[in-house]
């Protein structure tokens, strides 16, 4: 069975792809399942996956390397025969590296390893800015973990090509292409299954590795340090109405969070919400230096009961990002007529990263 592993850093892209992949197979007659993977408990890819009928399993509470046990259970049980499963990908939370070492050389240990690639996915906005400004789009230590997750990538997938003008990406392309050069790149969108064909078509008929996967050489006081300047907040969030406006009142909720973000001028690393009534959902994503983008009433059912997930990862102390979550859920209910119950909620930082296994290999 093949594993395709999926890594790159928070807002690139990644479930986007994932999840336009997997349907492209089952059309094709194949069946794909995920892992998802985030340093919370409450993910908001597992619920949207699963909405879209692809078998989801997760590995939360840390990284696929720091919880190489359960990140096992998770692939047995979706290889189990019941589950019905061809391919699984597996979607490692952005703020990880060191994937080779920590997750594709002790699978490749296995007595019944898989076939394993490991793409990572990078903005390709993000990119050109990192490499047009020497490397100063993140404070340093968030910039090591970017540039360890770009060199380790058996495929280095440029994401979100269509946010940028032909003569952008021609520049881009130029930069991209002398900082990586003999790297396989493949420049897409992931909005539609046709965007993600090349790279499907790549991991489909990638080679089995040989031998171990080359290893990065990795300072992880660094590493933990890139992780621990952001924190994590999740919360789900259930809005009830008479007058059939909880999913508008949703959407209000999520302006009131991005708002005192932007004027706390607290830098956002991903922030995703998914709203949903059970038969009927939408997805809203912020990524660094994105605006935020008002979203039409028309668009939300019309519904008296909705449930709001919420992943925010945000560079602050997570007291003070936990803040700006509760006002703003105590101002809709101050003025707003509706029924709020906050579950869930969490707020922190990530630990420092102690994989249970790093299996080193150097190509000689």
């Amino acid at each position: 069975m093949k594993l395709f592993l999926v890594g790159g850093f928070l807002g690139s892209g990644k479930t986007t792809a994932i999840l336009q992949a997997a349907m492209g197979l089952q059309e094709e007659g194949k069946k794909a399942g995920i892992v998802t993977n985030d340093q919370g408990d409450t993910l908001v890819d597992t619920a949207l996956f699963r909405m879209n009928h692809v078998a989801a399993e997760e590995v939360s509470g840390a990284c696929f390397c720091c919880n190489f046990g359960e990140l096992l259970d998770r692939i047995g049980k979706l290889r189990d025969a019941n589950a019905g499963v061809d391919i699984i990908f597996a979607e490692s939370v952005g703020s990880c590296t060191d994937l080779a070492a920590t997750v594709v050389n002790p699978l490749l240990q296995l007595e019944n390893p898989l076939d394993i690639s490991l793409s990572v996915f990078a903005d390709i906005r993000v990119l050109a800015i990192y490499l047009q400004n020497h490397k100063k789009v993140f404070h340093r230590d968030m910039n090591y973990i970017y540039q360890k997750q770009l060199e380790e990538a058996d495929i280095l997938v440029v994401n979100k090509t269509d946010l940028l003008s032909d003569r952008q990406l021609k520049k881009a392309k130029s930069l991209i292409e002398r900082e990586f050069p003999g790297k396989k790149i493949l420049y897409q969108h992931s909005l539609t299954k046709e965007g993600v064909l090349p790279w499907l078509t790549m991991l489909l008929n990638f080679p089995t590795l040989p031998d171990l996967k080359a290893t990065l050489q990795l300072d992880y006081e660094k590493y933990a340090s890139g992780e621990g300047l952001l924190a994590w907040l999740d919360a789900t969030v259930d809005i009830r109405t008479s007058d059939k406006k909880a999913a508008v009142l949703g959407l209000i909720l999520i302006k009131l969070i991005r708002t005192a973000l932007d004027q706390l001028k607290y830098p956002i690393g991903h922030l995703k919400f998914l709203i949903s009534d059970g038969d009927w959902y939408k997805k809203i994503s912020y990524t660094p230096g994105q605006p935020f983008k008002k979203q039409s009433h028309k668009e939300m059912a019309n519904t008296h009961q909705v449930t709001l997930m919420v992943n925010a990862r945000v560079q602050t102390q997570p007291l003070l990002l936990k803040r700006v979550f509760e006002d703003a859920v105590r101002k809709l209910k101050r003025t707003t007529v509706c029924q709020i119950t906050e579950k869930n909620l969490a707020s922190f930082k990530p630990g420092y990263p102690r994989p249970t296994h790093r299996v080193q290999h150097i190509n000689k």
